[in-house]
């Protein structure tokens, strides 16, 4: 056995042609380098969902999906959908159904949803004056 065979160690295969990014206030935000973004369409309502490395997470429904075009949220109508960002320490969340948000879908093909996305998030608390400003989001997801 040769030292140079140390070169065998696991290495992440990364997420691929897929991701989910974006700043949240002002602030990097990427999806693990050990899982891709996913996502799921059921009985017409789409969810994205990724995780970063440090455990924070980003995700997007959007109920009554239909294909390329937008998709708002807010007005404290749940029934719109969200874009949801969640911190793990301190664990928090925030909501855009509080606030307001924008999807814009710009490619469904067979294999992959693409589009965009921003959202001023207000922590999902009743009373919480604290919110996240989520900008420059860009996606790319399995389908």
């Amino acid at each position: 056995c040769n030292k140079d065979d140390d070169n065998n160690a696991w290495v992440p295969t990364g997420s691929g042609d897929y991701y989910m990014k974006g700043k949240v206030d002002g602030n990097d935000y990427n999806n693990s380098a050990y899982f891709a973004p996913t996502s799921t369409l059921n009985s017409g309502t789409l969810m994205i969902q990724s995780s970063t490395d440090g455990g924070n997470s980003m995700q997007i429904q959007i109920p009554n999906f239909d294909g390329e075009g937008t998709y708002n949220s807010g007005g404290n109508v749940l029934a719109n959908g969200y874009i949801n960002y969640m911190t793990l320490t301190p664990f928090k969340t925030y909501t855009s159904v509080r606030g307001s948000g924008t999807v814009e879908v710009t490619e469904v093909t067979e294999t992959y949803i693409k589009g965009t996305f921003s959202a001023v998030a207000p922590e999902n608390e009743e009373g919480a004056t604290t919110s996240v400003t989520i900008t420059e989001g860009d996606f790319k997801v399995k389908r």
